[in-house]
């Protein structure tokens, strides 16, 4: 009998394991900027509007793979002019559990210089490349917040990805860790007003020529998108992979 009670409560144990193991956890893409507001324009002359769709497809693609994130969704996929304080109350109105912002980055306009692709004259910035991660001390949730941005970070870093450093000191923003590039910004709209966990996740510096290059490579961008599960899978799960 006493044989018994032990197998059926370990067999409980585990079908509780395997429930936990597959909870929802619906993530909100955000695609930064829109259609009639670009955001930063490459070295080469395209939107950074195109770059930030195309990864958070990219990204919805490989977290619908995985059952516990099929419910996750992208916010402005067909690019109209959605106010930044809207976009995490369209996420929190379809039940997300996080708010994921993606861009591309630029430079200050000090830090341009000119050249000239096919033709036109454009602005190109070769003197920084790398990611940076964002996160709001306003936000709802700040302390899950940096916590998301600290496991972004570690997984990109894990990626062999460096981040860059030449948004420290620049107006509100705050640069809270050299190694993984996390910024406090605490007035950043679009995170501020969300109630769930946010960050903002600037994938590269689309003003240097080079690394715009690497931000179109198949290959490269699959890096950055299995960072970025491997990050979110960390935070719903509560377990840190083994790298």
């Amino acid at each position: 009998m006493a044989a018994l009670l032990i197998m059926v409560v370990c067999l409980l144990g585990s079908g509780a394991a395997a429930a936990g193991q597959f909870q929802e956890c619906r993530v909100a893409i955000d695609i930064g900027h829109s259609l009639r507001d670009p955001g930063a324009i490459s070295a080469r002359g395209v939107p950074e509007y195109r770059f930030n769709r195309h990864m958070a497809r990219l990204l919805l693609a490989r977290l619908q793979q995985d059952p516990q994130f099929r419910g996750s969704f992208l916010v402005n996929e067909t690019g109209e002019a959605v106010p930044l304080a809207s976009r995490p109350a369209i996420a929190a109105a379809r039940g997300a559990a996080i708010f994921l912002s993606i861009h591309h980055d630029s430079v200050y306009p000090e830090q341009l210089s000119k050249w000239v692709y096919q033709g036109r004259l454009l602005d190109v910035c070769d003197l920084f490349s790398g990611h940076s991660i964002f996160f709001s001390g306003k936000n709802g949730n700040p302390e899950a917040s940096l916590r998301l941005a600290r496991g972004i970070g570690r997984a990109m870093r894990q990626a062999g990805l460096r981040p860059t450093l030449h948004h420290a000191g620049r107006g509100n923003k705050v640069l809270l860790d050299r190694e993984l590039g996390i910024y406090a910004f605490d007035n950043l709209a679009v995170l501020k007003n969300a109630d769930m966990p946010a960050v903002l996740f600037e994938c590269g510096v689309i003003k240097n020529s080079q690394e715009e290059v690497k931000l179109c490579d198949p290959s490269y961008q699959q890096r950055l998108v299995e960072a970025l599960y491997t990050a979110l899978k960390e935070y719903c799960t509560g377990k840190r992979p083994a790298f």
